[in-house]
């Protein structure tokens, strides 16, 4: 039981039990702190779920972004529309027994794996005709081949000659 100062007739009297503690108030310090701040704690508990709402609907925000890129991906490449690709994603993981998410994530992967390889292939036949041309810089060996000769006789197939021999 705390005392308070001596009042006009200067004996000690007990506090008002029914006085609210302050958190800045005598003896603040010697309190634990749930004590001192009883709105802190719950505020904390408030912040702490906020950030986990926020977490979670940016991580709801991104799955949704990964399954509308896949559905893009399966539009391009089943020449369809985004109701049928999103159903063909759903039917596709229901059969291979994946979430759909993860399923989206592998079509995605593998979409960019076949658009670097195309980048390479077409970086490669640059490469191998620096002037431009199309037509020229083959990677299969016959760039730069004098029309009917056939032998690859041209510059361009140093450079596919020492790609393929590099084998």
């Amino acid at each position: 039981m705390t005392m308070e100062p001596s009042g006009p007739d200067g004996l000690e009297k007990p506090a008002a039990p029914d006085r609210p503690a302050t958190p800045d108030g005598p003896g603040a310090r010697n309190r634990p702190a749930a004590v001192r701040a009883p709105g802190i704690s719950r505020l904390a508990a408030t912040v702490e779920r906020l950030e986990r709402q926020v977490r979670d609907a940016q991580a709801a925000a991104d799955g949704r972004g990964v399954l509308e890129l896949a559905k893009g991906v399966l539009v391009e490449r089943l020449h369809c529309g985004p109701a049928e690709a999103e159903r063909q994603l759903r039917l596709l993981a229901e059969e291979a027994g994946r979430p759909p998410l993860e399923l989206a994530a592998e079509i995605i992967n593998q979409a960019a794996r076949d658009r670097v390889s195309e980048a390479t292939q077409e970086f490669l036949r640059q490469a191998a005709d620096p002037s431009g041309d199309p037509s020229a810089g083959a990677i299969d060996g016959t760039a730069g081949a004098a029309p009917g000769r056939g032998d690859g006789g041209g510059a361009g197939d140093r450079k596919s000659t020492r790609l393929n021999s590099s084998h």
